[in-house]
């Protein structure tokens, strides 16, 4: 989900079930960044209109996706456009293309993957905590959707809120 193709992910992200999302999130950027990485060893010493496309899809990632986020009011919508945003920090890296970004790069693709499967998992948690008695009986469906929604989780579940807080801080890279 990198600038100029982002735009399905935010619509796929909030029209899926949160846990379908969670999959989404994670395995295909996982595969397609790898074989990125892969094309650019190959590649880049070679050929450098790539490396000038990795370059501009990376700021026009940084740029929507950030600009975009901050005016987000759905959950998912928002994770969708931090992905697009954390999408230009890793191609960011593989334009860069020295031993160095590599390694940025393997190690970001890694703590963001569990980072945001962390956030998933916890907003699944939110909803069934918040939905347990009434999914039970009408067999609604037990997804949070708007940010709205997790004020005063705090109160109610502190170890989720934390947990919750710390996820989100380390995606907003405090």
């Amino acid at each position: 989900s990198a600038a100029p193709f982002h735009n399905w992910a935010p619509d796929v992200y909030d029209g899926v079930p949160t846990i379908v999302t969670t999959w989404l999130t994670i395995m295909p950027k996982l595969s397609i960044l790898i074989l990125l990485l892969e094309v650019q060893a190959g590649v880049a010493q070679s050929f450098e209109v790539w490396t000038n496309l990795l370059l501009v899809s990376s700021l026009l990632s940084l740029v929507i996706g950030t600009v975009v986020g901050l005016a987000q009011t759905r959950i998912k919508r928002l994770l969708a456009y931090s992905t697009i945003s954390h999408v230009g920090f890793l191609l960011l890296a593989l334009g860069v293309n020295t031993e160095e970004s590599i390694e940025s790069f393997l190690f970001y693709l890694v703590q963001y993957n569990i980072t945001n499967l962390n956030a998933f998992m916890i907003i699944l948690a939110f909803g069934y905590v918040m939905h347990s008695s009434v999914s039970r009986s009408s067999g609604q469906n037990t997804d949070l959707q708007l940010i709205i929604e997790l004020a005063g989780q705090f109160r109610s579940n502190p170890i989720l809120g934390l947990s919750l807080t710390v996820c989100l801080f380390s995606m907003a890279g405090v």
